[in-house]
């Protein structure tokens, strides 16, 4: 399962985001972005565009969903989307331990909701913002989801259409709850994108989300093949070096390339990725 948007834009309004990087008093890291730290290549005059910082957060995510899938949805494996998004955030500022202290402390559904408030952490200095954020967590892991796609067909708002590049499967929630395929070549109204996912509508199905690299604008037009050149070579779901890493290719591996190319980075399509993006520099 994967964080949702009123998850995300939770965690957004309460880190805030700062473009130049900082260091808090008695912290060895210097922070960046939406929260983002403990990582050694920040420093004193680092700089980030936006879209640096949309793509760490979407990138750091991976780690703090893992832990609630890892600690949470072990003892509670019924969690919705709505209540594992509310988790994320709770643990996105208060780390593996608190979260791990919230779930040991927690009976059933009802109580983690109301730990969520009870647990909101131990830095006094800061209580007062720390519980406004504990309550809003608590509010989103409180609101139900929508029961079905249908019901999420009034507000869908397209934005455009996608073309899918090979067969994939499609979800109800965000990676959770298979409910059909879409056939490569099958065009369908997209909304927005969600971490590795993007919202769409099915003719069928109804709204629901599908895998964002297996759709884009139009088909699929190889210009070349490309050899790694290095040992290890991250594929990246966009192009930048702080983008979420999906996987990696070896040396000798051999991918299509097409004609277009952003940061440093070619668009590629690779086995088992479908569109993904892969640093110039290490394609021969």
């Amino acid at each position: 399962m994967r964080t949702n948007t009123a998850g995300i834009n939770l965690i957004k309004s309460f880190e805030g985001c700062t473009l130049t990087a900082y260091k808090l008093a008695g912290e060895q890291y210097y922070t960046i972005g939406y929260g983002h730290s403990f990582d050694k290549s920040i420093t004193a005059g680092t700089r980030w565009t936006e879209k640096q910082a949309e793509n760490a957060l979407i990138a750091d995510l991976v780690k703090f969903e893992n832990y609630v899938t890892n600690i949470a949805l072990v003892k509670f494996p019924n969690l919705n989307s709505n209540q594992f998004s509310a988790l994320v955030s709770y643990c996105y500022n208060r780390g593996a331990g608190g979260l791990r202290q919230l779930i040991t402390n927690s009976y059933n559904i009802n109580s983690l909701s109301q730990n969520i408030v009870k647990f909101w952490g131990s830095a006094t200095r800061y209580r007062t913002g720390l519980v406004r954020r504990r309550t809003a967590e608590q509010k989103l892991f409180n609101t139900p989801c929508e029961s079905s796609s249908s019901a999420g067909a009034a507000g869908f708002k397209p934005k455009g259409t996608l073309i899918a590049i090979e067969k994939c499967d499609l979800y109800k929630d965000l990676g959770a709850h298979k409910v059909g395929e879409l056939g490569a070549g099958n065009r369908v109204e997209f909304e927005t994108y969600i971490n590795k996912y993007v919202k769409i509508k099915h003719p069928q199905i109804g709204v629901c989300y599908a895998p964002a690299t297996y759709l884009d604008k139009k088909n699929w037009k190889a210009a070349a093949t490309k050899t790694v050149n290095c040992q290890k070579l991250n594929i990246r779901l966009n192009p930048s070096n702080t983008a979420l890493i999906l996987g990696k290719l070896n040396k000798g591996n051999r991918v299509e390339i097409n004609k277009e190319t952003e940061n440093g980075f070619y668009k590629c399509k690779v086995k088992g990725y479908g569109i993904v993006w892969l640093s110039a520099s290490y394609l021969d």
